[in-house]
């Protein structure tokens, strides 16, 4: 048993790379080593038995990397400043907030209005010694 992999929509077919060995009687399995926002094709390689042969093949598209480096670059009582790296390709960009610990989200307030392409933010109307959390939220791209 064996899982191949194919980034041409099935025209050519490589072994992918598992979690771990796979034997007869596996019904799931991790393939590891992909490529972020990237589409991919599977199927199953069964040798021997009444099986034996290739499946049906399924589609997948692997989700992207998201910003790893939102933070906070400064603060005031009732403001946040924020920056981060650039996001290739997004069409929009929203940083939320957060006063229970993430459980709940709001839109957070900005001195202006984000555009994808930028890399900082202040968020204004905060409350003094209120603790926040806060998230960047990123519409298209490769982010």
């Amino acid at each position: 048993l064996a899982i191949e992999q194919s980034t041409d929509g099935g025209t050519t077919w490589s072994a992918a790379t598992t979690s771990g060995a796979l034997g007869g009687s596996d019904t799931s399995a991790t393939v590891t080593g992909l490529s972020a926002n990237t589409s991919y094709s599977f199927r199953l390689v069964v040798t021997g038995g009444a099986n034996a042969g290739n499946s049906n093949a399924v589609a997948v598209t692997t989700l992207s990397v998201p910003v790893s480096d939102f933070a906070t670059a400064g603060k005031t009582s009732t403001t946040a400043d924020f920056g981060w790296s650039a996001v290739s390709g997004a069409s929009l960009l929203a940083i939320e907030q957060s006063t229970d610990g993430g459980t709940t989200w709001s839109a957070a307030t900005t001195s202006g209005a984000l555009g994808g392409s930028d890399t900082s933010a202040t968020v204004t109307g905060l409350s003094a010694n209120t603790s926040y959390s806060f998230r960047l939220v990123i519409t298209g791209g490769a982010n």
